[in-house]
């Protein structure tokens, strides 16, 4: 059975030291049985309005997510399975590991072996892994957003109406999506051989999962802005527009050039160091990083009390990536998965 506990308090104060101000404080504090910690989360905001015919604000918000009980408690098995050949102790065979070979790449011996079916485990992370006795993948933490928008909303021209946004946010314990955490079929260089997964928290397992899980991929901080548009021609019609754009250049600049296409590479490999990989490259936030609409619309169209609208909309194009999935316009419109277990 699963038992957690999650208490919280909350307050708020609003001060308007002049007609035209605003400032609001408000307060959180959680508390979460699983982590055993306090979590605090301040909110500033002000909204000056002595603009004509509009207003400004700021904010600055402080937010925690717990991960959800998936997240941290999740046990999926895969129907599919992989035969990994063994020796006679239960690891996986690696003919290409330079110990196992000699001078000519000949293997040493002919070792005894046997066939042993891997299954697929879509796992929560609440407890942490295992691998090889030796390489620990951390339990998940909370994550926590910093965030600070800026906005204003009015009609600075007659007619006109515009609300724009901007932002910037910093994440502390980004989650991840789902990760491929074990190197399953090395690449020939270092990791030689199979990672296999022997413990799920404390508990020793038979070392036959094929593990994906979620991660904590560290800070990571992004900046966008939302700009919308309304033009009203008469009393009757409007046309209007919207345009939102998002990008992380911390991101951008920590992705690594690498022959690795998504995630045909495992998180191990960067617990290890043992590939010129980061965090980043798996970060997928899985959206465009560009949207825009636009619209015409008319009340009484034909008749009274008829509404018509015509809009259009244009997102980027983006890849979509989730554990070892990968749908690109590159791979022609193809989504499948890398370790070969689906």
């Amino acid at each position: 059975d699963i038992e957690m506990f999650q208490y919280g308090a909350y307050s708020q104060f609003t001060f308007k030291p002049t007609d035209n101000l605003d400032l609001i404080l408000a307060n959180r504090l959680d508390y979460h049985s699983h982590f055993d910690k306090f979590y605090y989360s301040p909110r500033l905001a002000f909204k000056y309005s002595g603009l004509q015919s509009s207003n400004i604000r700021f904010t600055y918000n402080r937010a925690h997510q717990v991960p959800s009980l998936f997240h941290l408690f999740g046990n999926i098995y895969n129907q599919n399975t992989i035969n990994m050949t063994e020796d006679v102790h239960g690891n996986v065979l690696s003919l290409g590991d330079p110990e196992n070979l000699d001078v000519y790449g000949n293997p040493i011996e002919t070792p005894q072996t046997v066939e042993q079916p891997y299954v697929p485990l879509f796992s929560g992370n609440g407890d942490g892994f295992t691998l090889d006795n030796s390489i620990t993948i951390d339990p998940l933490e909370v994550e926590i957003v910093d965030s600070y928008e800026f906005g204003i909303k009015g009609m600075p021209l007659k007619n006109l109406f515009v609300d724009f946004n901007a932002y910037y946010s910093k994440f502390h314990n980004m989650t991840s999506t789902t990760q491929y955490i074990q190197t399953i079929y090395p690449h020939g260089q270092v990791p030689f051989s199979m990672n296999q997964l022997t413990h799920v928290g404390d508990e020793e397992l038979d070392k036959r999962d094929i593990l994906f899980t979620y991660v904590n991929l560290g800070e990571v901080e992004y900046l966008g802005m939302d700009i919308s548009l309304e033009y009203q021609l008469n009393y009757r019609s409007s046309i209007f527009s919207t345009y939102s754009y998002y990008n992380t250049l911390k991101l951008v600049s920590g992705q690594n050039e690498t022959p690795y296409v998504g995630n045909d590479w495992a998180w191990a490999e960067l617990v290890e160091d043992s590939k010129d990989v980061s965090a980043y490259d798996i970060m997928h936030f899985n959206a465009p990083n560009e949207k825009v609409s636009f619209g015409y619309s008319i009340d009484d169209f034909l008749v009274n009390g008829l509404y018509f609208e015509v809009s259009g909309k244009y997102n980027s194009q983006f890849d979509f990536e989730s554990g070892g999935w990968n749908y690109s316009e590159d791979d022609q419109n193809e989504s499948y998965l890398y370790s070969g277990c689906g």
